[in-house]
């Protein structure tokens, strides 16, 4: 379900870019800010942070120039040398919010562009999935649309999917930290799968791998120049009420999560442990006693090798 209110193309916030540009970065840069929501919506988070926009068309980076600390008005496809503010050489984050595929040369903007990210720092990307269901549906019935916006957005110049994804920040010599799948109509999906299950065997197909791929309508990928010590919290919650788990545990361990190598689940009905070799902490919001499975779960979550933080 999307949590983006109904805004105009160059006003919208992706709540999973915007939570995953770290909290603690001094200075961002955005390709194809539009209007400035994202920036907005991020300087609300991080007001003393420098954020940097770049967009082609003048209205939005007119809008956007209200909300933003600058904002360069350029067309990327030509001017792949963007001159930061003369008080910063380099960003803590590198910005690209459904902009890659409205490119005539992805590979060439990301590398020409990199020099302009600290070596610490990490890349961001909201990229439309090509394999998403609605295209293969699409094709095997001669249509390929032509819409404003969304994955048949007619100014779209190339397409990826997960692999090429993979490919394009590994040629730039990008460590990808994670990849997210963001999927907003499972249930079609599933029927879409269902629908070729007679075909499968003939096409050496697996469902549940080609569920998979169709599915996710956009990937969100986290890259960085050099790898980062991983950790995993993992949070689990009472269940949700009067606002309690967004002010205790979702808001700040989102916070943390966006701070580079720490992986987060979130759960309020299972107890879901990692394998990971990397340190691994359980925030389990009160009360640990509760339940007559509580000292077995807290055995488990011991053994798998937590640390145990009880809220």
């Amino acid at each position: 379900m999307s949590l983006v209110p109904a805004k105009t193309y160059y006003e919208q916030a992706n709540p999973d870019l915007l939570y995953r540009i770290p909290v603690t970065a001094n200075s961002i840069l955005e390709i194809g800010c539009g209007s400035g929501g994202l920036g907005k919506a991020y300087k609300g988070i991080n007001p003393t942070s420098t954020y940097i926009g770049v967009e082609v068309m003048p209205a939005p980076a007119s809008e956007a120039r209200k909300v933003l600390d600058h904002v360069i008005e350029a067309d990327i496809n030509r001017e792949f040398n963007i001159k930061l503010p003369d008080t910063i050489s380099q960003v803590d984050c590198l910005v690209f919010g459904d902009v890659l595929e409205h490119l005539v040369n992805p590979h060439a903007v990301v590398s020409a562009l990199l020099p302009l990210l600290k070596d610490q720092g990490q890349l961001i990307a909201c990229i439309p999935n090509a394999q998403h269901w609605t295209v293969i549906a699409n094709l095997l019935s001669g249509h390929w649309p032509q819409e404003e916006q969304g994955i048949f957005d007619k100014t779209h110049l190339r397409w990826f999917t997960l692999n090429s994804i993979r490919k394009l920040m590994q040629d730039n010599n990008l460590i990808i930290q994670d990849i997210t799948p963001r999927i907003f109509d499972i249930k079609n999906a599933k029927t879409f799968v269902s629908s070729l299950a007679p075909s499968m065997p003939n096409l050496n197909l697996s469902p549940q791998k080609l569920l998979e791929g169709v599915a996710p309508l956009q990937y969100v990928v986290r890259a960085s120049k050099i790898p980062h010590k991983n950790i995993t919290i993992s949070g689990l919650m009472l269940q949700p009420q009067a606002g309690m788990n967004d002010v205790r545990m979702i808001q700040p361990l989102r916070s943390l999560s966006s701070i580079p190598g720490v992986q987060l689940t979130l759960s309020s009905d299972q107890l879901s442990l990692s394998t990971t070799e990397s340190p691994k902490i359980m925030i389990w919001q009160r009360q640990l006693l509760t339940y007559e499975s509580s000292i077995e779960q807290i055995q488990k979550v011991i053994k798998a090798g937590y640390v145990l933080i009880s809220e």
